[in-house]
């Protein structure tokens, strides 16, 4: 099998917001105080539908728009789709930032 690099990048980034809708469903809770999953459920605490991402997956496609735009890291242009996200909801599932980390706020 002979994957390029966009291939890659499209691979990683799928695997990001599938593990990412996984893992919602318990985001926050304490390890080892529930049934591990074998679904995507959704629900947690942003009360997502299944396959619906967070945040972390939002910046991710975010960096990654950047990165192929501008064809470089330009930490202008990936601070300006940051705050896109932040400020309309770019690239949430929601339409609008419904959860920020404590690092990036």
């Amino acid at each position: 099998m002979d994957l390029n690099l966009q291939d890659r990048a499209r691979g990683a980034l799928l695997g990001l917001a599938t593990g990412d809708a996984l893992g919602t469903t318990l985001e926050f809770t304490r390890p080892g105080s529930f049934t591990p999953l074998t679904d995507i459920t959704g629900g947690g605490p942003f009360d997502l539908a299944p396959g619906e991402w967070t945040d972390d997956t939002s910046m991710a496609l975010c960096l990654a728009e950047s990165l192929v735009q501008c064809g470089t890291f330009d930490a202008h242009d990936q601070m300006r789709r940051y705050l896109r996200w932040y400020r309309e909801g770019y690239y949430s599932v929601k339409g609008h930032c419904f959860d920020i980390g404590g690092a990036t706020a």
